[in-house]
């Protein structure tokens, strides 16, 4: 039996009744419309992020330290840069968090309000070379000394919150942290897309400062060490990890391990993130799976009451010559027919429907701009697989038991 005949013998059975082959196509398409949206918006997220690191991102080995009985101590940073011959900087980060307070004695914008509004406020004490190691642009004012003493930089998430504004008009206006009044100095870019994304506000203060006045003691979360341009970030980052384990006595395991003092770096953050969408997408086909396998059964019952509607037409095509191998070929064509064009279909409204979601959530979160699907071949290929894989399996039961009807008493069949 020629591949043209098949082809034409099955676009007429699918179109003898398309109501019936829709509906069974249906859960095939639910199936890969719901792996395509997932799919195409995880891996559309992973290049939006890849995209929004910043320049230098690549370059800056983040330190920090897994035990809270031995923390980073704060002349930590001066040593690596000593002992340490890649680095250009290393620069001790205190953190903290607190409300971003609006009220009316801190901003004429909210003047007329009656209640006060609070948001999360991200403190981070910093030297000013952080902002040039995080490729963090100034918007309005100017950068801070490392011994400004009460000087304050706000990203425009912050500026926002608590003045109403992110403009030039919020500079040397003041703001109470921990009891202490800071004059704002500079307004800044959002620390990152991300972060901005999730209604994380960030201000800046003096490493030194935020010690001093807010924390009480001297504190040191992490440090940030940047890679001169053309060193070894990977190797940089193993040196660090194991001279700062060397300078506190530091024991490593029988592998040469220790859990201590980890060094970050962009790869390591994104082998995470793939690690994240490898299992997100593995639990996306999962889903899928289930709506693939109901509309599998559904071809299958759709597949056996085709072979009884045409036990006459199977009988005289046998009677006529046609062996069981071209009846079993005639159905299993229909069968991967229907899968494929559910598959088609899925695609096309999965793709359709991930740009559709994510336009609604650049709507909310204007932040996340930019952010795109993206549907790769590889994801293409493995829907027109699954999709013959399924015609296959859920069609080869309905066209053998076609293959076998006996001539003699389908001609009879009324």
């Amino acid at each position: 039996m020629r591949a043209r005949d098949v082809l034409h013998e099955t676009g007429a059975a699918l179109s003898a009744n398309k109501g019936r082959t829709f509906l069974t196509m249906l859960g095939i398409i639910i199936g890969i419309v719901s792996a395509v949206v997932m799919v195409s918006i995880v891996s559309g997220f992973e290049v939006w992020l890849e995209d929004n690191m910043g320049l230098g991102a690549a370059r800056v080995v983040t330190v920090s330290s897994e035990d809270s009985d031995r923390p980073l101590a704060t002349d930590d940073a001066d040593f690596l840069l000593e002992v340490c011959d890649d680095l250009e900087m290393a620069l001790p980060v205190a953190s903290g968090v607190t409300t971003a307070e609006t009220s009316s004695a801190q901003s004429d914008a909210t003047a007329a309000s009656e209640e006060d509004s609070e948001d999360m406020l991200y403190l981070m004490g910093v030297d000013p070379d952080y902002f040039t190691m995080e490729d963090i642009s100034l918007e309005y004012g100017a950068l801070y000394a490392a011994d400004s003493g009460m000087a304050l930089i706000l990203d425009e998430a912050a500026a926002e919150s608590i003045f109403g504004v992110a403009d030039a008009s919020v500079i040397g206006r003041s703001y109470d942290i921990a009891d202490n009044t800071f004059q704002v100095v500079g307004i800044v870019e959002p620390t990152s897309m991300l972060m901005s994304s999730l209604s994380i506000s960030f201000a800046y203060l003096p490493y030194q400062t935020m010690c001093d006045a807010v924390l009480g003691e001297q504190t040191v979360d992490e440090i940030l060490a940047l890679v001169a341009q053309g060193g070894d970030v990977s190797f940089s980052a193993a040196q660090i990890a194991g001279v700062l384990a060397a300078r506190h006595n530091i024991s490593y395991d029988d592998e040469g391990n220790q859990d201590v003092y980890v060094a970050e770096t962009v790869d390591s953050s994104l082998e995470n993130l793939d690690i994240f969408s490898t299992a997100f997408n593995a639990l996306a086909f999962l889903v899928a799976g289930i709506a693939l396998l109901v509309g599998g059964v559904g071809i299958m019952n759709m597949m056996l009451t085709n072979v009884t509607e045409r036990y006459r037409e199977i009988g005289l095509r046998k009677s006529l010559g046609a062996r069981p191998r071209d009846i079993t070929v005639q159905f299993l064509a229909e069968s991967v027919a229907l899968c494929l064009v559910g598959g088609i279909i899925g695609i096309l409204l999965g793709y359709a429907g991930a740009w559709g979601l994510v336009a609604i959530v650049v709507q909310v979160e204007p932040t996340v701009a930019g952010l795109t699907p993206v549907i790769t071949v590889g994801l293409v290929v493995a829907v027109v697989c699954i999709c013959i894989a399924i015609g296959i399996i859920f069609g080869i039961y309905p066209a053998r038991r076609a293959a076998k009807l006996n001539p003699a008493e389908t001609l009879r069949y009324q």
